[in-house]
């Protein structure tokens, strides 16, 4: 028999179950020594978490998660009292209970997560730019490195993070710890969806690269540990278009930008969106329009002459939408590429880039 607080134990399996996918439904295990509960989920993606408990008698399960979390959550008390028989788990609160059957699992005990060769510590702005930099990920396996972050070192102290879909792109360049060294590495979208959930709150984050280039990333003085599979493969060179030197083409509030997109997407098919220079303004236009309009970024500074330009507007919107601050400033970087900076005019922030369609 075993004592634990429901809300602890509710707290861990929320955790597990954000475990964003697994190669097919796989088993909770938990194991129950010396005064703590350990829990584990083996898949595509590996999650570890270890919680106090009291009374315990040694235990071991293995229990479906989402299930049992379920489960747990319906308790009315706020102790619940677990133990194994007949090959079910029950669980106790108050006068109720409830038996789950064990699962059959090869597992027979919980497996260590893996030694690492090297560790990388980064801050919160880490999760931050991931966050900002999930939109700018390939959403098919057409290009199936670019459903990846790159993380690089970019100079002592500081990595760069960079996704794209070959259309639009997002870089971070934010600071870790340089005590060690690490290699570049790639980071697909489901492991880094995860961790923007599970380390959210997080002041000081480790990633460990094994040497088989596994990640185990956790969160400082935590026993929250998540283990994804390496991507190999060797990410397209972008620093062409972060290392130029942007010709601005105009300055707008980004509340002002934000709100003429919201008002093309209800006049217009919102697949396309064109600036051109018009009498000094920048005025606004929309593919396949269905009301008449016409529409002027008023509180725009205009830095040089322009022709027309045209984005698709979910990239743009994109960019728009990850720019820090009051302002957002579109220059060109790159003239053959047709390339276009779309950031705050300060490059210590995350900073993005969309290719034109024309212009």
């Amino acid at each position: 028999m075993v004592k634990i607080n429901k809300s602890d134990l509710y707290s861990s399996l929320s955790y597990i179950n954000n475990n964003a996918k697994t190669i097919k439904n796989e088993a909770l295990v938990g194991q129950i020594e010396n005064g703590s509960m350990r829990l584990w989920q083996p898949g595509f993606i590996k999650v570890w978490d270890s919680i106090p408990v009291d009374e315990s008698d040694s235990m071991f399960y293995t229990v479906p998660c989402d299930k049992f979390s379920k489960i747990v959550n319906g308790c009315t008390s706020s102790t619940i009292n677990m133990s194994v028989k007949d090959r079910k788990l029950h669980v106790n609160f108050g006068k109720s209970r409830v038996r789950i059957p064990l699962v059959e699992s090869v597992e027979d005990k919980i497996e260590d997560p893996p030694e690492v060769v090297s560790t990388l510590r980064v801050g919160p702005d880490f999760i931050d730019a991931l966050s900002k930099g999930l939109n700018f990920l390939a959403k098919t396996e057409n290009q199936p490195i670019l459903t990846c972050f790159s993380v690089s070192p970019l100079s002592s102290g500081i990595l760069r993070i960079v996704a794209s879909d070959a259309m639009k792109m997002f870089m971070a360049d934010v600071e870790y710890d340089d005590a060690q060294t690490f290699s570049p590495f790639l980071l697909p979208r489901e492991p880094a969806l995860l961790f923007t959930k599970v380390l959210s709150k997080a002041k000081e984050i480790s990633i460990g690269i094994t040497e088989r280039d596994i990640l185990v990333v956790s969160e400082e003085g935590s026993e929250r540990i998540v283990s994804t599979p390496p991507y190999q493969g060797k990410y397209p060179d972008l620093s062409f278009l972060a290392d130029a030197e942007p010709k601005v083409i105009f300055k707008v509030p980004k509340k002002d930008l934000q709100d003429m997109l919201n008002l093309v997407d209800v006049t217009s098919d919102m697949k396309e969106i064109q600036f051109a220079l018009v009498e000094g303004t920048v005025a606004v236009y929309a593919s396949k329009a269905q009301i008449e309009t016409d529409l002027f970024l008023e509180g725009a500074e205009v830095g040089n002459d322009f022709k027309k330009m045209s984005f698709f507007t979910d990239s743009f919107r994109s960019c728009v939408s990850a720019v820090n601050g009051n302002d957002v400033v579109v220059s060109m970087v790159n003239d053959k590429a047709r390339a276009y900076s779309v950031d705050n005019g300060d490059r210590t922030e995350p900073y993005t880039f969309v290719q034109a369609i024309s212009g």
